[in-house]
């Protein structure tokens, strides 16, 4: 693929795809970068890299694993040169840490879509307390305050809901892979 301004399709498509994973790129970097500031600096110099090298980006190839891996470059790179101020895993570590999460980026892409369309078949007091706890970060005490419940009584039903969502997860990834 060939990114060049007389071949709009190959850069539409080039840029449909960049956008669509900078979520799942985000995740991929943060999870091998503790600071989140850190690794949005990051995700935007891989952004600048990809950019660079479009052109060699294969059709019908995984790009997510593509960007990954130049983001796992990006951020050995950004290891050197902060240096060793900090402690920070081994190179050898964070090379493992990359290959198994580019090698489990796609099982845990169906997971997400499995639990957004299990999310989206919740009860609507059972999503909002879902939303408010995992989504918005409200401890279990404001929750049970504001809406006139025990903190146990919540802690049981966000017990009960994940119950429900990891059966439901587990079901839909089980008919999409016989599907």
């Amino acid at each position: 693929m060939s990114v060049s301004p007389d071949q709009p399709q190959e850069l539409a498509e080039f840029v449909e795809l960049l956008t669509r994973h900078q979520l799942r790129l985000f995740q991929f970097i943060v999870s091998l970068v503790a600071d989140r500031t850190e690794a949005e600096e990051i995700r935007q110099n891989t952004n600048v890299v990809l950019w660079q090298k479009a052109a060699e980006f294969k059709r019908d190839t995984n790009f997510v694993a593509w960007a990954c891996r130049v983001a796992h470059f990006e951020i050995l790179k950004e290891r050197q040169r902060r240096g060793r101020r900090q402690v920070q895993l081994s190179d050898e570590t964070l090379e493992q840490l990359a290959t198994q999460s580019i090698e489990n980026s796609d099982l845990l892409e169906s997971r997400r879509q499995a639990l957004s369309w299990c999310m989206e078949r919740l009860a609507a007091a059972d999503s909002t307390l879902i939303t408010a706890r995992y989504q918005q970060g409200e401890p279990t005490e404001t929750i049970a305050a504001r809406i006139q419940r025990t903190v146990d009584s919540v802690r049981h039903s966000l017990s009960r809901i994940r119950r429900q969502l990891k059966r439901c997860v587990d079901g839909r990834l089980a008919r999409t892979e016989h599907s």
